[in-house]
């Protein structure tokens, strides 16, 4: 009977577990998560978004009460169904007034801040025109009205699209400053904007050299006599710059000028070269090329102011001539040099001073003027000579070994108060290139070329012509006692 008691008692208490347990497995039971807020913080008129994990950890489907309060206030309930062991996330969209606002979800809490909407105002570039690579600042002033302090999230867009963004906090009621920095390697405008604020620069073109228009004056030219050598610089950019420009005779480097070149404009560079090596030499700027020639005999350059003294025998009597440079004239259809020469004594006791017009393209006398007053009698008297020449061969350059003849006509009118008088004469010169030598004179020591005259065939004059002194700086007289010598002289 005991053992039947027994029994009986087990059964029950198993019976009543079993019913217990069942009983509570039936019953949906939740537990949640942590409640999230983002964001924190916003701008007004977008919304915040507050939601929590509810997990039911029942063993039947119920359904989940969630009541959202803003500060105090219920705001919204949602009624969610969770099968059981089932997660579901519930979120509420909240659209709220600037300021701070509290959340209480259920038994959870939390807080988020809405933003006053930024301000924008002085947009600044600072510059309106940049170079490649250089780098344009881009400002604006973002002003926070509310009085919630706060993070502002900035975006600098850059031909409509965002370059970069920035966040800047902003205290209640202030404003700051937010700068970008922008830097563009392709020509051409650009639009920024900040905050719609608009503004625009331009990336200019950089400065692109090109040279043209070599001029080597003169091509030919004397030992040591100074040679121009220019050329033009043109920039087709857009910005103000300097270019090197390297003159480079026969491939070697001799000299170099910096040349600052406006945009879209040209400029002119100038070289001055001097060499005594006799020859042609390759002159080079950037990819332009040319040839100068250094030669010895060349036709010389005469400039204003060029002097040469001389002292002068002829006819037994010493004269110290003068020659001096005046300037330049055309005459008879030709550019002369003027030249004034004066005697001391007078050549032939009254030629005091004579004015020539020589030919700048073979030295050759052109006309001749004298004007003096006859010292015996005080008759005034003026001489006009006016040539021609016709011959063969070239005078210029010189040559050893060349050969030239000169055929020379003249007129000649002497004016005595009111009478005229006029004769006419000519003859035949022939010259001989016979060498180079070094000569010394009271004037320094040269390097000539002497050259024989002859007339009918019989030598008449020996001359030495030097560069340096652009001029014959002896002549010296075969069959007469007729010398001229160089004793002082000045020429550029």
């Amino acid at each position: 009977m005991k053992r039947i008691l027994t029994t009986c008692l087990l059964i029950m208490f198993v019976t009543s577990f079993l019913i217990a347990n069942f009983a509570c497995s039936s019953v949906a039971r939740f537990e949640t998560g942590t409640l999230k807020i983002s964001p924190v913080q916003v701008i007004e008129g977008n919304p915040v978004i507050a939601s929590v994990d509810v997990a039911n950890v029942g063993g039947d489907e119920g359904t989940y009460q969630a009541r959202l309060r803003i500060n105090n206030t219920l705001r919204e309930i949602k009624y969610v169904p969770i099968a059981a062991g089932q997660t579901k996330t519930i979120s509420f969209a909240i659209d709220a007034t600037a300021g701070t606002h509290h959340i209480r979800l259920n038994g959870l809490t939390g807080a988020f801040s809405v933003l006053t909407t930024p301000a924008f105002a002085e947009l600044v570039v600072s510059h309106i025109q940049a170079k490649v690579g250089e780098t344009v600042t881009v400002s604006a002033n973002i002003s926070n009205t509310g009085s919630v302090s706060g993070n502002y999230i900035v975006d600098l867009k850059v031909n409509g699209s965002a370059e970069e963004t920035k966040t800047i906090p902003v205290n209640a009621d202030s404003t700051e400053k937010v700068t970008f920095a922008v830097t563009k390697n392709n020509p051409g405008t650009y639009s920024v904007g900040i905050g719609g604020l608009s503004g625009s620069f331009t990336v200019l073109t950089p400065a692109l050299f090109a040279t043209s228009n070599l001029v080597i004056s003169p091509q030919q030219a004397l030992p040591d006599r100074e040679v121009s050598i220019a050329c033009s610089v043109t920039n087709s950019g857009e910005v103000d710059d300097y270019c090197p420009v390297i003159l480079k005779i026969n491939g070697i480097a001799i000299s170099s000028k910096n040349v600052t070149v406006p945009a879209s404009a040209t400029e002119t560079v100038i070289f001055n070269f001097s060499s005594n090596l006799v020859g042609s030499h390759m002159v080079e700027i950037g990819d332009l090329s040319g040839t100068l020639e250094i030669c010895e005999g060349l036709l010389p350059t005469l400039y204003a102011g060029d002097t040469w003294v001389f002292r002068e025998v002829h006819k037994g009597i010493e004269y110290i001539k003068t020659e001096r440079m005046m300037r330049e004239e055309n005459i008879e259809g030709k550019v002369c040099y003027v030249m004034q020469v004066t005697y001391d004594p007078p050549l032939d006791g009254w030629i005091y001073e004579e004015t020539k017009w020589i030919d700048k393209a073979t030295h050759y006398p052109v006309f001749s003027r004298v004007s003096a007053t006859l010292s015996a009698s005080g008759v005034t008297m003026t001489r006009l000579v006016s040539y021609s020449r016709e011959g063969a061969g070239n005078r210029w350059p010189y040559l050893v070994g060349n050969e030239f003849t000169v055929k020379t006509s003249w007129i000649l009118t002497d004016f005595l108060d009111a009478e005229s008088f006029t004769d006419r004469g000519e003859s035949t010169v022939t010259y001989h290139c016979v060498g180079i030598e070094d000569t010394t004179i009271e004037a320094g020591t040269f390097r000539c070329f002497k050259t024989v005259s002859y007339e009918n065939y019989q030598s008449t004059y020996e001359y030495w012509y030097s560069d340096k002194a652009k001029t014959r700086v002896m002549t010296r007289g075969i069959t007469n006692a007729h010398t001229i010598e160089l004793i002082s002289y000045s020429v550029k």
